[in-house]
């Protein structure tokens, strides 16, 4: 990579201005993967436009009148691929702006590995085979190639069938990254309320109780890393600490998770989740779970 393309691209990953221009012009020279990358960048630049069109938060209202298997897939796939974009970024900005860091770029592929594993397991009762794992490293690396439909390849490949043909998140993949907690929010949210309601149904099995460890380490020490709203970030470290006990000990997960739910919708003035509603959205997640 000559060096004008180099700066080129370490001053954007570092969050400074970058003319447009200046990444078109250096396009048609770069090899391959920088090529990938000036494309990723290039996508980054004022995308508003094609955003219009993508509504995250459209099941705030509706989350009861679909059917619980088909939100289930495309909250799963969501928020796997929320994930994932934000390692496509930490390894463009190590590549270009921190070239030494490669701890914090193995840290989140672990991250994602597992939170891949924890979730398909819990919310899809997966039984994992030795293949599989392939597999799963296979869907990893097509991930930061950009290959929106590699989790759904994965979910073939291990027998899960998803009800629709394509989803949002996977149409606008390498966007994810542009949309605000608000809009974010509702797919987060309803993750966490089904994972906590999968944790509680399964059977004990081997798989089950590695995903069940995994998710509850990632919602005590990675979660917040996750949130990309500074705010958000140190209120759930608040929260985190007021509830330590119960994060470790407690074993009614839903309740948990309603409480820390309206402990935020306080911070934010927003409405209190009633009850009655939490209740009736456990019975239609639970429907999803059989």
């Amino acid at each position: 990579m000559d060096s004008e393309t180099y700066n080129v691209l370490k001053r954007f990953s570092s969050y400074r201005f970058v003319d447009r221009s200046d990444l078109k012009r250096l396009r048609p020279h770069a090899r391959p993967f920088v090529a990938e990358k000036i494309d990723h960048m290039l996508d980054r630049i004022n995308p508003s436009a094609d955003l219009e069109h993508f509504h995250l938060d459209k099941y705030r209202t509706t989350f009861r009148d679909q059917s619980p298997h088909v939100i289930k897939d495309e909250v799963a796939t969501t928020f796997l691929l929320f994930v994932s974009a934000q390692l496509s970024e930490i390894k463009i900005v190590r590549t270009f702006h921190l070239p030494g860091a490669w701890d914090l770029e193995t840290q989140w592929t672990y991250l994602l590995k597992w939170l891949t594993f924890s979730v398909l397991t819990l919310l899809y009762n997966v039984r994992w085979k030795t293949e599989y794992f392939p597999y799963l490293d296979e869907m990893m690396a097509d991930l930061m190639l950009g290959d929106s439909r590699a989790l759904r390849r994965l979910a073939e490949q291990i027998g899960i069938e998803f009800g629709r043909d394509t989803f949002e998140a996977e149409e606008w993949y390498t966007k994810l990254l542009y949309h605000n907690s608000s809009v974010y929010g509702s797919y987060y949210w309803r993750l966490i309320h089904w994972m906590a309601e999968a944790a509680m149904l399964r059977t004990e099995n081997p798989d089950v109780a590695l995903a069940r460890s995994l998710w509850k380490e990632y919602t005590i020490a990675s979660m917040h890393r996750t949130l990309l709203c500074i705010y958000c970030k140190q209120h759930y470290l608040e929260i985190l600490e007021r509830y330590r006990d119960r994060f470790e000990n407690d074993t009614d997960y839903p309740r948990l998770w309603y409480d820390v739910h309206n402990e935020v919708n306080k911070k934010t003035n927003k409405t209190v989740y009633p009850e009655e509603e939490f209740e009736k959205d456990r019975e239609f997640m639970r429907r999803a779970l059989y």
